[in-house]
């Protein structure tokens, strides 16, 4: 097995230089000397008063740059042509998902994403309920069309089940639980939500069963609250979404406290009730009074057989609260540019939690009710630093590498075979002088580029001429040795890029499209170790639909597992599998596994009924780890050893008779363990 941290081109780039002299570059070749070639470089003297910080492109650091941050919008966006003006802007982020608490039943005056008439009705007529989806599905046709998976949070009453629908103010709060068979209306319309989208032929990535009841007065009921009847409202709802959808994501229980779950016996009734619960979410604002202990306790709660594929959502999440300028509306700090760099904090505490999958900022596009400070994008369509923070978060490369950090600036660097990225932030009051150095890059000349967000630069509120990234400085250099000498300004932000054949920054390539990821699934085996994660040591496993990669690691320890899976569609009918790994894999026990695995679904079955394991030199036949809970959850019928570390896959080859590319499912799960500490690896999969 060839464990290289980079597989280099072999062939010559031509440099397209603006501001700096251009030359053709050989690059490196793997394993190959490296012909000398004269390439005029722009030398980049270090000053003498600077404090000096490195980047060491040969020490990967196991908290890689996941791409886990994605958005979530209150359901007050009014006008909804904002959504056709403002998702070229979410979609420059790349999120996975866009969360929408979509407001159903709410009926003050305003416009809500999710239309207060989505459902009408007598209520105890429920089996002929009217829906109307016409402006749901505008907003959803959009994030389709931009590669967004929609995360409908499903709230909140529906006019026909509220116990007072006369009340505009309040009556979406109030469920009517006297009604006979409630539960079975409930069920029926979240049966017609799932099943609406299921034969559109519209893509819903997850289904949430509504949002924030325990913040009672605001979102729900006292009394219901305090009866638990939301764990019914789950279950029942839950119920009708899977009836529609046996493939559907669905989670909940979208608590403003997290805490509350205990209190309400939340998933003591999923447990008991055999309910799905594919993710649990809850909100946290970082108030300084739960964070991150109610993360902590999430991971407490889960830590039972029943929820080992249970991903943690914090799809409402921000450092902005109603003490640090969540209530000043237009001069919320979060409007300035120094939100950008308190913005960087908070992503990498999520992102640094390993224990966390996916993370929803809250918001997206700010809410149009009155100045409410709230989202990366204004009203008027224009960006926030914090947005430019994200962007240029989002833009670097997934595996990190260790850099120095000063006094008050923090630095991450990352790094592919192709570009280099570092982005550095200031946490404190005083400019801060920096020499930026590389050490050990794998190729070595390309473009630089250096972009700001501070007073003068990508600030709509201080710059409004300059609110988008633009760069700075263009020039050709070595990338070994000092890269940049400059200031990063109070709590200002400063991103530099170092593109080896000259290549663009901030470039939203089209998503993969190799097949139809339906459904994924994280198997949590470390969940009990919450030293571990607490402590940043912990492995991980992160797919990225939009490359079809996902991302494995074993942290610090050699007894790691990480194993995910994806529920596949349309699958062409030859394809390829690359491993890229780094570190020193090896085999620590019988254990030791990296392997990708095909189960095979059989419609007339109704079941996995055959799978097929691939490897390429770390897999044991002595296995004794317990199998996951998906495909056929057995040992696989075929394994067969690749050779290299690209190999295909014929699945005429491979699949039961009967089995088509075309038309069948097949789960593909990606299994990482016991590789030893210090290891990583990136499987893509494509045609």
């Amino acid at each position: 097995m060839k464990h290289t941290r980079h597989t280099a081109a072999a062939l010559a780039s031509l440099l397209l230089l603006t501001g700096c002299n251009s030359g053709t570059v050989l690059e490196e070749t793997d394993g190959a000397e490296l012909p000398e070639e004269t390439v005029e470089v722009t030398e980049i003297q270090p000053s003498d008063t600077a404090v000096n910080l490195t980047a060491d492109l040969s020490s990967p650091e196991n908290l890689s740059l996941l791409k886990k941050i994605a958005m979530y919008n209150a359901g007050t966006i009014d006008p909804i042509t904002n959504y056709e003006r403002d998702l070229p802007l979410v979609a420059a982020l790349e999120p996975e998902s866009l969360r929408i608490d979509l407001s159903i039943g709410k009926r003050d005056g305003r416009n809500y994403t999710g239309n207060p008439d989505l459902v009408s009705g007598r209520g105890d007529d429920w089996e002929n309920y009217v829906y109307d989806f016409d402006q749901l599905d505008s907003v959803v046709q959009l994030m389709n069309d931009a590669d967004i998976l929609p995360y409908m949070s499903w709230s909140y009453i529906p006019t026909p089940l509220m116990d007072n629908p006369s009340d505009k103010n309040d009556g979406w709060k109030k469920l009517n639980d006297d009604l006979p068979n409630w539960q079975e209306a409930w069920k029926q319309i979240h049966y017609t939500y799932a099943k609406h989208y299921a034969d559109s032929g519209m893509r819903i990535g997850y289904h949430e069963i509504l949002n924030e009841p325990d913040l009672f007065g605001v979102f729900f009921n006292y009394d219901d609250f305090k009866a638990k009847l939301y764990n019914e409202m789950y279950v029942y709802g839950a119920e009708g979404i899977l009836e529609a959808d046996p493939d559907a994501v669905i989670g909940g229980p979208a608590f403003a406290i997290a805490e509350n779950a205990g209190s309400t016996n939340f998933l003591r009734v999923v447990k008991k009730t055999g309910a799905p619960l594919d993710f649990f979410s809850f909100h946290s604002y970082m108030d300084g009074n739960t964070w991150p202990a109610e993360l902590d306790y999430v991971n407490k709660a889960l830590d039972d057989d029943y929820f080992l594929t249970t991903a943690i959502h914090i799809n409402e999440f921000s450092w902005l609260h109603s003490d640090n300028g969540g209530n000043d509306g237009k001069n919320s700090a979060f409007n300035k540019y120094h939100a950008a760099s308190r913005t960087l904090d908070a992503v990498m505490e999520a992102v640094e939690r390993t224990d966390v999958q996916w993370v929803h900022w809250a918001q997206c596009m700010e809410s149009t009710v009155g100045h409410d400070p709230y989202g990366l994008i204004y009203k008027n369509g224009s960006v926030k630093a914090a947005y430019n923070a994200i962007k240029m978060y989002n833009d670097m490369p997934v595996w990190r590498y260790s850099a120095d950090q000063g006094e008050n600036v923090r630095v991450i660097c990352s790094a592919d075979d192709d570009k280099i990225s570092v982005l550095l932030w200031n946490t404190a009051k005083t400019t801060e002088e920096i020499n930026l150095n590389l050490n050990r890059a794998s190729f070595r000349t390309g473009t630089r580029r250096v972009y700001r967000i501070d007073g003068g630069h990508g600030s709509y509120t201080e710059a409004p001429e300059a609110e988008h990234l633009i760069a700075e400085d263009i020039c050709t250099v070595s990338a070994d040795g000092c890269i940049w000498t400059g200031k990063v300004p109070s709590y200002g932000v400063v991103y530099i890029t170092v593109n080896r054949a000259g290549q663009e920054d901030f470039v939203t390539e089209p998503a993969s499209d190799f097949a139809e990821d339906v459904k994924t699934s994280y198997y949590y085996a470390d969940r009990s170790n919450l030293k571990r994660v607490k402590a940043g040591e912990s492995g991980y496993a992160h797919f990225d639909r939009r490359t079809w990669t996902m991302y494995l690691s074993q942290g610090a320890h050699d007894d790691a597992r990480s194993e995910a899976s994806v529920l596949a569609k349309k699958l062409p009918e030859t394809f390829h599998v690359t491993l890229r790994t780094e570190g020193h894999l090896h085999s620590v026990d019988e254990n030791s596994a990296l392997a990708v695995r095909i189960d095979f679904y059989d419609d007339n079955a109704a079941d996995y009924t055959a799978s097929v394991l691939y490897h390429n030199g770390l897999w044991s036949s002595s296995r004794t780890a317990e199998y996951a809970p998906w495909g056929t959850a057995r040992a696989a019928d075929t394994v067969i050893a690749a050779d290299g570390s690209t190999f295909t896959v014929n699945l005429a080859d491979i699949a039961p008779d009967g089995w088509s590319a075309e038309t069948g499912k097949a789960l593909i799960s990606f299994l990482m363990q016991n590789t030893g500490a210090d290891t990583r690896a990136a499987i893509t999969l494509w045609e």
